[in-house]
């Protein structure tokens, strides 16, 4: 029988040492972590003290049929971040938060000019304003696009079927310029969009148009020769062959009459100029700036400073460690080929 009362599992002593260890490395540099929590805090703050002031205006956008189409159960699947099928051929509110991500939908807006009234009313172009550097006009215009992305921040209403948009410069003049031009840029791609879709389906429409008034004048014209030559029919196959002519021609009169209306409503869409989006908010001139958030940076640089001097130390601590034990491992070697080099002689 092994005893076994002296066993215990193998990871406590590693468990305590290891802990121990990491006390001892916290207290021997206790001060030198302070110092790195202090140094990493005052940058932070510097950070948020020197970090340009950012003026912030909203606009909330709600695209036309986003709520109509959309049933109780997809009302209420959306606010769980679920899509259901909708009837609607009006935009989402996805495809608009979509779009203000692209940098393609920036390309037109990068080349504006901009009245900066803090800076005495002047127009300036936007890429001077934004001081984009770059060896052709192409990539400055580029970078300029992809600039524009980072200052507009768009977000779903899921809850109302709306899409909140956002700018932020250090301009307040520059942000309500920017939003009022974002807002009329994605009201004439929508409106340019529906006029065009209603364009290509009344081309289709007055297509199918063109054919059934053909096949209800080619119908037409034989009824009336049937009845020509069959003035007096009594005949059962006689009497079945004008019921069936008739039939075709009420079924293809129908047709028409349906593909007339459909082209006159397409007409209608293709003139109609009215807006695809309701502005539920429309951009404001910003008084006040954005929190620069100078306490949350200070914070956050405290706790770095502090992680960074506390892996210093582990790693110092560990290699020293490490060294020491190599030192023992190399003179416990030696004493013991010392040793036997003894026995061996005598």
């Amino acid at each position: 029988m092994r005893d076994t009362s002296d066993e215990r599992p193998l990871n406590h002593g590693t468990t305590d040492t290891s802990s121990m260890f990491l006390a001892l490395v916290l207290l021997k540099g206790r001060r030198w972590l302070l110092l790195g929590g202090l140094l990493g805090g005052a940058l932070g703050i510097a950070v948020g003290l020197t970090t340009t002031r950012q003026y912030r205006t909203t606009a909330t956008l709600l695209p036309e049929g986003s709520e109509a189409n959309m049933s109780g159960l997809a009302a209420a699947a959306s606010q769980f971040g679920l899509r259901m099928p909708s009837g609607g051929s009006a935009w989402t509110p996805a495809v608009y938060h979509r779009m203000l991500q692209t940098v393609a939908f920036y390309r037109s807006i990068a080349h504006d000019s901009i009245t900066v009234t803090e800076r005495g009313g002047a127009s300036i172009a936007l890429i001077d304003l934004l001081k984009i550097e770059g060896a052709t006009p192409q990539i400055r215009h580029e970078k300029a696009q992809r600039r524009l992305v980072l200052l507009v921040a768009a977000r779903e209403l899921k809850t109302v079927g709306s899409v909140e948009v956002a700018v932020s410069t250090e301009w307040p003049s520059v942000s309500l310029a920017l939003a009022n031009t974002i807002v009329a840029q994605l009201e004439t791609m929508a409106l340019s969009t529906r006029q065009g879709q209603a364009s290509a389906e009344r081309r289709f429409i007055d297509t199918r148009v063109t054919e059934a008034l053909r096949g209800m004048r080619d119908t037409e014209q034989r009824l009336v020769v049937f009845n020509e030559r069959n003035r007096i029919a009594t005949a059962p196959g006689l009497v079945l062959s004008r019921e069936r002519l008739q039939r075709d021609l009420s079924i293809r009169s129908q047709v028409y009459t349906t593909l007339l209306q459909s082209q006159e409503e397409l007409r209608v869409r293709e003139a109609r100029d009215t807006p695809m989006l309701t502005v539920l908010e429309r951009p404001a001139l910003p008084a006040l700036p954005e929190s620069r958030r100078t306490a949350l940076k200070g914070a956050i640089g405290g706790m770095t400073g502090g992680l960074v001097i506390l892996l210093w130390l582990l790693t110092r601590a560990l290699l020293t460690r490490t060294r020491n034990d190599a030192r023992e491992e190399s003179s416990e070697f030696f004493d013991l080929v010392d040793t036997l080099t003894r026995r061996r002689a005598a």
